[in-house]
């Protein structure tokens, strides 16, 4: 008779085990257990004998999570925004397309204006060849072997 008995439940909130919440959170390079316990979390077995915390402490390491993977993608914005930033101070200006004259073409109106030295930016393959000052290595294709 004596074993015929309702037993009733702890009255406290579950816990969340370590492993279930290494799922979600990666854990620091001295493990889960030695970082919550320098951080003063309480780390404890659950009914199953487990390491857990409880859900309280589960909560602040997802909320303390999410405001790191936000300061990152912020700074990530943040880091794009000045690099395109630079990439637009770095482009090439031109000339407006009405101050260029009926019959001129977009380079001599440039040079007109006085941008560039009157000399295009790309050399051909000749003038790089003849050129003394200057060596370039062209790669000549494979030999096929029969």
């Amino acid at each position: 008779m004596g074993e015929n008995f309702l037993k009733v439940p702890e009255l406290r909130e579950p816990l969340i085990p370590l492993s279930v919440l290494g799922l979600d959170l990666a854990p620091s390079t001295a493990g889960w257990a030695a970082d919550l316990a320098a951080r003063g979390f309480s780390v404890e077995l659950d009914d199953v004998g487990r390491l857990a915390v409880s859900r309280e402490v589960a909560r602040q390491l997802t909320a303390e999570k999410r405001e790191s993977e936000q300061k990152a993608r912020d700074a990530g914005v943040a880091r794009d925004a000045e690099f395109e930033r630079q990439r637009q101070a770095n482009l090439p200006r031109g000339i407006p397309w009405y101050q260029i004259a009926p019959g001129q073409t977009p380079a001599e109106a440039l040079i007109a204006a006085g941008g560039g030295d009157g000399r295009p930016r790309r050399r051909s393959v000749i003038e790089d060849a003849l050129d003394r000052d200057s060596s370039v290595m062209y790669q000549l294709p494979p030999e096929s072997v029969e």
